[in-house]
């Protein structure tokens, strides 16, 4: 814009040299003005020259500034295990997460995934724990990526700290749950999720198990100590008002005991079934995962 600005306004300049230089029926007063128009577009024209001068090195210094951050940023390295451990480690220079869990690093998993699919890397999203051996998939609590640096040949990426993991430093990386890819291991975030739920829910139900089977105990030991009562002071002697009355009580605290009872067994009951669905949905997940 600032060349096109200069080329017009030396154009200009160039008309007026050619009305100065024929002069033709110019009085004096048209000529000064024309001289002073002519000074006026000389330094117009030194000043753009000056600003195309001074944006031509701006531009210089954003393409040695681009250079140099292209040099800084270049993922691709002469491996694929290079490429792999790059990518991850930038990708942990510019991502920040305050808290960790399953769902948080398999996030970061799925971008790091995608990372390496755009270089042409295979990789595989795993999960499972680093820390001890686990045999059910759904005690799962971390999930990083498996880079296939070489067929059959894997590397662990640890996206929570942004450094490669060989199998050597913590053999754990190399065991677990694989998903090829995103669609997979969302499959299975969905029966995590709702594993996870129905979890909370067995615990609910079995701590009211508990609440009302301490009930159920209680009135129990209650209704004992009723019966022996009413065994040591009226079995065996004529029915009177009195003993009509404890008999009452006894029938009472027996549909009490029953009734706790029963809710025991009815808390009993729907545990057993939700532990049976989840048993299931440890199979379905089982199921998704290599």
């Amino acid at each position: 814009m600032v060349k096109i600005r200069v080329l017009s306004m030396m154009a200009i300049v160039m008309a007026l040299l050619v009305g100065l230089s024929t002069g033709c029926g110019v009085s004096q007063e048209e000529h000064g003005r024309l001289n002073s128009e002519l000074e006026a577009s000389r330094e117009q024209i030194t000043k753009l020259q000056n600003e195309l001068k001074a944006s031509q090195e701006q531009v210089t210094e954003v393409q040695g500034q681009v250079t140099e951050l292209m040099g800084e940023y270049e993922i691709v390295g002469a491996t694929p295990a290079e490429t792999a451990a790059n990518i991850v480690e930038r990708y942990f220079e510019t991502h920040t997460y305050s808290t960790y869990d399953l769902f948080v690093c398999a996030d970061m998993s799925l971008d790091v995934w995608n990372m390496l699919k755009a270089q042409g890397i295979d990789s595989l999203i795993q999960i499972g724990n680093v820390e001890r051996a686990i045999e059910d998939i759904v005690e799962s609590d971390h999930a990083w990526v498996l880079a296939e640096i070489s067929p059959g040949n894997y590397l662990a990426l640890e996206t929570t700290n942004g450094r490669a993991i060989s199998e050597k430093e913590n053999p754990l990386y190399y065991k677990g749950w694989s998903f090829d890819s995103p669609r997979e291991y969302k499959e299975f975030e969905e029966l995590k999720q709702e594993h996870n739920i129905r979890v909370s829910i067995v615990n609910q139900l079995i701590g009211l198990y508990q609440v009302t089977y301490a009930q159920y105990e209680e009135e129990y030991d209650y209704g004992q100590e009723l019966a022996d009562e009413f065994n040591r002071l009226y079995v065996g002697r004529p029915i009177s008002e009195e003993s009509q009355e404890f008999s009452d009580e006894l029938a009472a605290q027996s549909v009490i005991v029953a009734e706790l009872e029963g809710r025991c067994s009815q808390f009993d009951e729907i545990i057993i079934d939700q532990k049976e669905e989840l048993e299931n949905i440890s199979s379905l997940a089982m199921g998704l995962a290599d």
